[in-house]
């Protein structure tokens, strides 16, 4: 079965899956249902379930996004040499991979050199959709799989704890380099200030409260990165071009709109 996933709400769009390609609208939700990424899931006869979860730029990207799915997952697929050129190949590297990581994580070979390539090759495909597969105002329809955050962490935990310098984790992590996972897990981390980008568009359909409700989330993760890289609260400090001074203007003005509007139905029902 290929579904689409809304906060509470799923939509089946195939049943079941066939070997083929399939095409559905995408449109941003109707005025009185919640502005959520959505998630594709497909669901195999065998019991496999393979999932994406959709970064909120995918309701203004004007461009067709594609997702790949598998009904197999080959743990024999070659992760070390594996490199994404284009979507299919980055989700059959994305999906096989993890399949392999999880294998030998369950037959307790976590951290060996063949869990090592898998996981970056998982990583390296992960940050080409990312990074590469974007619109022409750099908006990526796609977002960091939360499996390989979760796992990113787990490794940045355990080479806190060893206490190595930086070429005893080089030479112990490799292939995956430990720069990378940091600038992964930073980009995790700040996410929720990228999303700001996106307010534009969320006022343009009049989508006011989503697009405050983002303006104040924005709010909230840039004060707790301040508090968590031990700076002092800061109006201008930036990330991404963003800091609390601009999210305060905007908040204002979003603000604004909205009481306009409500002004404007006020009249209107007053007739």
């Amino acid at each position: 079965m290929l579904s689409i996933s809304l906060g509470f709400t799923t939509e089946t769009l195939a049943q079941p899956i066939e070997n083929k390609t399939y095409e559905f609208p995408l449109s941003v939700p109707q005025e009185g249902d919640r502005y959520i990424p959505p998630v594709v899931s497909a669901r195999w006869g065998n019991g496999i379930v393979q999932a994406v979860e959709l970064s909120p730029s995918v309701y203004f990207i004007e461009r067709p996004v594609t997702l790949g799915f598998f009904g197999w997952e080959d743990t024999s697929f070659n992760c070390r040499d594996a490199e994404p050129q284009d979507p299919p190949s980055a989700f059959e590297i994305l999906f096989h991979c993890r399949a392999t990581t999880l294998k030998l994580e369950n037959e307790g070979k976590r951290w060996v050199v063949q869990h090592r390539e898998a996981l970056d090759a998982w990583h390296r495909a992960n940050r080409h959709m990312t990074d590469r597969l974007t619109d022409r105002k750099r908006r990526s329809p796609y977002t960091l799989d939360p499996e390989l955050i979760q796992r990113l962490k787990s490794l940045i935990d355990d080479v806190k704890q060893r206490s190595w310098n930086r070429q005893r984790i080089d030479d112990e992590i490799r292939p995956l380099r430990y720069d990378d996972v940091l600038q992964t897990v930073r980009m995790h981390r700040e996410s929720g200030i990228k999303m700001t980008g996106i307010i534009p568009d969320l006022v343009d359909v009049k989508r006011l409260d989503d697009a405050l409700s983002i303006t104040k989330f924005a709010q909230n993760t840039l004060i707790d990165l301040m508090e968590e890289r031990d700076i002092k609260l800061n109006q201008n400090y930036t990330v991404h071009g963003i800091n609390l001074h601009r999210l305060e203007q905007d908040e204002a003005y979003i603000d604004n709109l909205i009481a306009q509007q409500e002004s404007y139905d006020r009249t209107r029902n007053a007739f």
